[in-house]
C-alpha cells in the first residue's frame, strides 16, 4: 500500500510505503549487523529530501 506525499502530513515523503510481509529488520554497516529486529510488528519505508534521505519506521 503506497501513499503520496499529502501536505496535512507533518513530514513531506516522496514514497511512504508498508512493507505488510517484512517481520526482521537488519542494517550493515561496515561494522556488520549494527541494527537488527526479529520481531517487526509493522514496517514502512519512507523516502525524504528528494529521495536523499531513506527513513524505516517500526513497530
Amino acid at each position: 500500500m503506497e501513499k503520496e506525499t499529502k501536505d496535512e502530513q507533518p513530514f513531506k515523503y516522496s514514497k511512504f510505503e508498508l512493507l505488510p510481509t517484512v517481520i526482521r529488520v537488519e542494517i550493515i554497516d561496515k561494522t556488520g549487523r549494527a541494527y537488527v529486529n526479529m520481531d517487526a510488528k509493522t514496517v514502512h519505508i519512507a523516502f525524504q529530501d528528494n529521495n536523499g534521505t531513506l527513513k524505516l519506521f517500526i513497530t
